[in-house]
């Protein structure tokens, strides 16, 4: 069982080679990326701009949930930056109430699609959509700065027609047909949109889903928990009170007036600290997803629970599994038997109150296996330059080699490293470098290494490449601050394809 869509969990984090120093050798492979001999350094150079826009081909429908004009290849999208920083002030919504209703630098965000060529996703066949174009409506989601496009999307083909459709969080206001002001948040609740899909990719004007009105979802994750071909979608955020939180799964299919075929939802005592699925299988196979719902935290370790779905199954029936603390986790096959697994581990993050700022020896600098069959196994996170665990901002399941068998690829302040869930054994892997200057500042050495942000097979050889990006200030942050992007071969440390957030969703790119 091949893992694909792997997205940074948590949300996303001995190197094998050097990054932005010394010089190649070997001639530029057919995507522009120097060919050499593992062993020498990569040559600095820092991707430039994409060519100019073709329009992709109108396919025919596919089954894979990421191949958005449906040609049968695999399409790269993201959230990206469409332009610098600018000041922005709240209006009074949701995220004026929780982060200020004062002019904070965010800059415009686009839904950039890189569609799939003969050797992988190519810079040059691209869309970047705004709201309007995704048929939002203007202004800015729950949690969203105005004009931004939801940070929190995912692609699944819900009415079965070969088109993934395009899933977006956003905030229905009852105003209008209330009568009610602006600034009346009590009338606010976030509801999942959907943007449906077509030979050439997602058009037209998003179509609310019928969720409980007593729910205000926040993010949403596709997934199949009852295994039958359908893609559901999981669905999290508040209920009325805003004293508990809720997870309802929406099970597919789906139809073009909102409605879903039934639902199941869980109230808990607290917040919903995160959700992971399992990866929908590309080829369409009827392979059931798990999920993970994380507890809210407050900087501390916290467990979650694991719940498996099937067919004829509900999926929160029986309580689920509860798991280890860990507040990074992803789903894999680390044993390469065919299911899904769940790694769940210590991110470094702590409680800063006092006597707080430790974990439990079983939770501290370790991370657990929590197979699909047998019994749990814990490891130790590999140790930085200093002794200390690795503090993680990437715990992503990838098999780079394509033997079946995933390891885990953490990003440790040291640089990214592969562990091997079965011996413990981390091993290097590439790395990229952003500049030593940027906007005319001085980036710091410890700040210029590029985060790995996803690991996905992007050309169909069985073998995972790694998405990396780098944008000043993004140590924590999410897509919409990356500047730099690259996609690697870890194999032999070449670039499949190297490309600028801004050059891809500059004025041009159809769609804005």
């Amino acid at each position: 069982m091949r893992v694909q869509a792997r997205l940074f969990a948590g949300t996303l984090a001995g190197a094998l080679l050097l990054g932005a120093c010394g010089t190649g050798g070997g001639e530029p492979d057919a995507h522009g990326a120097k060919a050499r001999t593992p062993g020498t350094p990569r040559a600095g150079a820092l991707p430039s701009a994409p060519p100019a826009r073709q329009a992709p081909a109108p396919g025919k429908g596919s089954k894979d949930p990421d191949d958005l004009n449906g040609d049968g290849r695999t399409d790269l999208s993201l959230v990206l930056p469409a332009g610098k920083p600018k000041a922005t002030a709240f209006p009074p919504t949701r995220f004026a109430t929780l982060y200020g209703a004062k002019a904070t630098a965010f800059p415009p965000t686009r839904f950039a699609t890189l569609y799939g060529g003969a050797h992988g996703p190519d810079p040059a066949t691209r869309t970047a959509l705004g709201r309007e174009a995704l048929g939002l409506r203007a202004g800015g989601g729950r949690d969203e700065p105005p004009g931004a496009v939801p940070a929190d999307l995912v692609t699944a083909d819900l009415d079965g027609d070969g088109f993934p459709d395009v899933v977006s969080t956003d905030t229905y206001r009852e105003n209008a047909e209330r009568g009610l002001s602006t600034g009346d948040f009590a009338n606010q609740r976030g509801v999942p949109f959907v943007t449906w899909g077509g030979p050439a990719g997602p058009r037209g004007a998003a179509k609310a889903l019928r969720t409980d009105p007593a729910l205000s979802v926040s993010g949403v994750r596709r997934g199949d928990f009852d295994g039958d071909g359908h893609p559901d979608l999981a669905v999290y955020g508040d209920d009325a009170s805003l004293l508990h939180g809720v997870v309802a799964i929406l099970y597919g299919p789906f139809t073009r007036d909102g409605s879903f075929a039934r639902t199941e939802r869980i109230t808990l005592d607290d917040g919903v600290g995160g959700l992971a699925v399992a990866p929908l299988d590309p080829g369409g196979a009827h392979t059931p997803t798990p999920l993970f719902v994380h507890d809210q935290d407050d900087g501390e370790q916290t467990a979650g629970t694991l719940y498996r779905g099937g067919p004829g199954k509900a999926l929160f029936a029986g309580g689920g599994e509860r798991t280890r603390k860990g507040n990074a986790y992803t789903f894999g096959d680390f044993d390469g038997d065919g299911v899904w697994d769940l790694a769940t581990g210590d991110d470094g993050s702590r409680n800063d109150e006092p006597g707080h700022g430790t974990e439990a020896p079983g939770t501290e600098g370790s991370y657990a296996i929590h197979p699909g069959e047998g019994p749990t196994t814990t490891h130790r996170l590999p140790k930085n330059g200093t002794g200390v665990s690795a503090t993680l901002r990437t715990f992503l399941a990838a098999d780079p080699d394509g033997d079946g068998k995933d390891a885990l690829l953490l990003d440790a302040p040291d640089g990214p490293v592969l562990a091997d869930p079965v011996s413990g054994e981390p091993r290097p892997v590439a790395r990229r470098s952003g500049p030593a200057d940027h906007d005319g500042k001085k980036i710091r050495k410890d700040d210029r290494g590029a985060r790995p942000l996803a690991a996905r097979d992007l050309d169909g050889d069985g073998k995972d490449e790694i998405l990396f990006g780098w944008g000043s200030g993004t140590a924590g942050g999410g897509n919409r601050g990356y500047v730099y992007l690259w996609v690697v071969r870890p194999g032999d440390d070449t670039d499949m394809t190297a490309f600028t957030a801004l050059g891809v969703t500059a004025a041009g790119s159809a769609g804005e």
